[in-house]
């Protein structure tokens, strides 16, 4: 009896003490998002466009109050500091360091806002850049195999050197794991996939893994003459063309993405938005719409928003426009 009895107030005490753990932490959280929504409406409104600053909100003893410090105090007019920090100290009972970013968006005067606590012990984030699984031996080795497996296909004259160069360029799909899967290629889509067969396995990439469509430029003098060698590029980079891809169990359409605008892009062919992604919320915010009918580029805008941002990009680009395009 006396066993259970003890057992039973273990339970009730565990149960009270993890209760007030998740409690807590809960509450720290909901202050945490209280504070990033305050930040936000205050600094909403100004001229101040496509700035990116941090700051750090620390008790003041002199004061005797919470302040925040950081570049964007000297942006914006003493009153809307000082109201801000009224409002912050309404919510910070206790003596608190904080820190965070704040991005003063390109397009609008919204504003977002990344805060956290700060730790006493030494806590480094690292976010690991996204980037793309590599074919074996690089991508120059790959455009070769690419070359060299045309070449002979047009001395089998299974396919004219003209209807091959007529393509310009061939794309090939790659996911995240390294898997190499068809694009489209028109007319040449059956002799690409043909290709794709007899390739390995890409190598996975170190950073954040994502999908990708590469385009490799077709050098025509290689494929017209057999009595010439493989360039020796020392930059390969302007005969390969590298676009993410979204992936998403809820989007079919084959979507890009990126961090900048993309610059060359047929305007009546393409529709262009993009997004900020918040990464304490975890969604999107603040669409704009840069290319493409309205009825396109609001469809485009749905089928963003119904994605999983992580499954795509890491934490890196948490506060940060990314431009989403489809034609």
């Amino acid at each position: 009896m006396k066993k259970t009895v003890l057992i039973l107030f273990l339970i009730i005490v565990s149960n009270w003490v993890f209760g007030q753990s998740k409690n807590a932490t809960s509450k720290a959280e909901f202050l945490l998002l209280n504070l990033k929504s305050t930040i936000e409406q205050q600094f909403a409104g100004t001229k101040i466009r496509d700035f990116r600053g941090t700051f750090a909100i620390e008790y003041n003893n002199s004061l005797k109050k919470h302040v925040l410090i950081g570049d964007v105090n000297q942006m914006v007019p003493i009153a809307k500091t000082e109201t801000l920090h009224r409002k912050i100290n309404k919510l910070l009972t206790v003596q608190t360091k904080l820190v965070g970013k704040i991005y003063f968006d390109k397009y609008s005067d919204c504003t977002l806002v990344d805060i956290e606590y700060v730790r006493d012990d030494a806590v480094f984030n690292f976010y690991s850049m996204a980037s793309t699984p590599q074919p074996p031996g690089g991508l120059n080795a790959f455009a070769k195999r690419l070359h060299d497996f045309l070449r002979e296909q047009i001395a089998d004259k299974r396919f004219s050197l003209d209807s091959v160069l007529a393509q310009q360029s061939i794309r090939v799909n790659v996911n995240r794991d390294g898997r190499l899967y068809p694009a489209n290629n028109g007319s040449l889509n059956d002799l690409t996939n043909i290709f794709i067969k007899t390739e390995k396995r890409w190598n996975p990439s170190i950073g954040h893994p994502v999908d990708a469509q590469v385009e490799f430029n077709l050098i025509a003098y290689y494929l017209r003459d057999k009595s010439e060698n493989w360039p020796n590029h020392d930059d390969f980079s302007n005969n390969v063309n590298v676009k993410l891809t979204l992936r998403s169990k809820t989007v079919s359409e084959l979507t890009f993405y990126s961090t900048s605008l993309p610059i060359k892009f047929n305007k009546k062919k393409f529709t262009v938005i993009s997004l900020i992604y918040d990464g304490m919320l975890e969604k999107y915010r603040y669409p704009s719409a840069h290319a493409g009918s309205l009825v396109d580029s609001d469809k485009l805008i749905n089928d963003i928003v119904k994605t999983s941002p992580k499954e795509n990009f890491g934490k890196e680009l948490s506060s940060r426009r990314i431009y989403f395009y489809r034609n």
